[in-house]
């Protein structure tokens, strides 16, 4: 696995958003980006739209997507599309259709259904899986990744789009899974803090561990993995 370490979450963020940026240049009619939830991202948020004034960036040609979320009011904090547009997107000229939420509708398996159907309409597909061109992905202390906890039985899903349910709080939520995960062109974890720094050494090192981690479980069936950490949580990376 690749992996970059940084000086804090702030230069992550300024890589990141100096992707985006890229990402507005690319030779293609849409961009189909997939977004995590997390303080990191946040910070890519209040990065990006720092340098919007100074760049053009055609907002038209990128289209956003959430990898996970929890089934709440768009106002909750808890909100991961919710955050995003406080954050970013209320503040920026980009059509209200390029956004693509998970959002409550009906039960939470009619929900996850939803939000495959809306994919299907928009997101190329190979191999009867859809392909997005970039997806942003978190790690929890405990090594999961979007809403694909340890053990859970959504880490062996088939479908797009399952429902989980946090293993402490019972919390509902939905989630692409990692056959939708795996096919992408591009995924980028971004992990930050101390608190981190154990679960990147178990997830990124070379031995074997009793547990699946659904973070050691992302492997792209074709695409560019790439890991970005901050000192802290790679502070064990020496021991590997």
């Amino acid at each position: 696995m690749l992996y970059t370490v940084y000086p804090n979450k702030e230069a992550i963020a300024n890589t990141i958003t100096a992707k985006l940026m890229m990402y507005t240049c690319a030779n293609k009619e849409s961009v189909h980006i997939a977004l995590s939830g997390g303080s990191t991202p946040k910070d890519i948020f209040k990065r990006i739209l720092q340098l919007n004034s100074h760049y053009h960036i055609n907002w038209s040609k990128l289209h956003f997507w959430w990898v996970d979320e929890r089934l709440v009011e768009v106002e909750s904090s808890e909100s991961n599309f919710g955050e995003a547009k406080r954050l970013l997107f209320d503040h920026i000229d980009i059509p209200e259709e390029n956004l693509h939420p998970m959002v409550m509708e009906g039960s939470s398996e009619q929900s996850a259904i939803s939000y495959v159907q809306k994919i299907k309409r928009v997101v190329p597909c190979e191999d009867g899986l859809p392909v997005f061109d970039w997806i942003w992905l978190g790690m929890g202390a405990d090594g999961h990744t979007a809403s694909l906890f340890v053990n859970e039985q959504t880490l062996s899903s088939q479908k797009w789009v399952d429902v989980a349910k946090h293993p402490v709080t019972g919390q509902l939520r939905i989630t692409l899974t990692l056959n939708v995960l795996n096919n992408a062109k591009e995924v980028d974890f971004l992990v930050t803090g101390e608190d981190k720094a154990k679960m990147v050494h178990n997830v990124l090192g070379k031995v074997s561990t009793s547990s699946d981690y659904p973070a050691k479980l992302i492997k792209l069936t074709s695409g560019r993995l790439m890991w970005h950490l901050d000192t802290l949580a790679a502070k064990d990376m020496g021991n590997i």
